[in-house]
């Protein structure tokens, strides 16, 4: 069944007195000046990642080329004997020669070496 037009307008109204007007306006510039820093925040967060992109993209070849005279060093000589294998073994057993192991994997993925082990 079809809904009846309306017959007449009910407008209501609120009204503030002016205490509640002076609390309306201070909440709206406290959410202002939130919305605003929150933006500020965002843009320092982008500029910094900008900035440390940069920094990497210019010193990515001083860091590749780092990293491969560490592990050529470090199969040469280094502090551990033996074999690939026994090194990556025997650095394992201890909690700081497993986070070597797991850094030393990142980075030769990162650098497209082969993993050490």
């Amino acid at each position: 069944m079809p809904k009846a037009p309306a017959t007449s307008v009910v407008i209501h109204r609120i009204e503030f007195q002016e205490s509640e007007r002076r609390m309306l306006e201070v909440a709206l510039a406290a959410y202002s000046v939130d919305k605003a820093s929150e933006s500020v925040a965002q843009l320092t967060n982008l500029i910094v990642l900008i900035f440390g992109a940069a920094v990497v993209a210019d010193k990515w070849g001083e860091l590749t080329d780092w990293y491969v005279r560490f592990r050529g060093e470090g199969q040469q000589g280094g502090l551990y004997g033996g074999t690939d294998a026994e090194v990556y073994d025997e650095k394992a057993a201890s909690v700081i020669g497993g986070l070597e192991n797991l850094v030393n994997n990142i980075l030769d993925a990162l650098f497209n070496h082969p993993l050490s082990r």
